[in-house]
């Protein structure tokens, strides 16, 4: 990373991993935050999907390589961002408003189904952790 950023949350990715995704964040304030990827030989960079004021949390790539989800983490209130990666159109999926202050039940970490058609996640809303689904379009 350059100065002034962090790499954090690094994943292989589905299908064949030969992309390596991270979080691209700004050091101190987390803002702004990108998905970006490189090949595994640490070429071709990517960026996926820029927030300039969300901090971007965790993030999944579904199992077909095509898309992938990412939590906010901002206690105000988090949504998760559904991601193509192969238009780079990005949509809120939804509102998981985890309260982020309780530690892991507090971030939703999602996670593809293995179809593909739903994202799980964790969330504290109801006054404790639980796991949520919400099918994705």
């Amino acid at each position: 990373m350059p100065p002034g950023f962090r790499a954090t949350h690094e994943t292989w990715a589905a299908p064949d991993r030969r992309r390596l995704f991270y979080h691209k964040k700004t050091v101190p304030s987390w803002t702004p935050a990108s998905i970006e990827s490189i090949a595994g030989d640490g070429s071709d960079p990517r960026e996926h999907f820029l927030s300039p004021d969300r901090k971007l949390g965790h993030s999944c790539v579904s199992s077909d390589g095509t898309r992938l989800v990412s939590d906010v983490q901002d206690p105000a209130g988090n949504e998760l961002h559904l991601v193509d990666l192969r238009t780079g159109a990005a949509e809120v999926l939804c509102w998981p408003n985890a309260s982020i202050a309780n530690g892991l039940s507090g971030h939703a970490h999602p996670f593809f189904s293995p179809t593909g058609r739903s994202v799980v996640f964790t969330s504290d809303v109801s006054g404790k952790a639980a796991i949520f689904m919400v099918d994705v379009p």
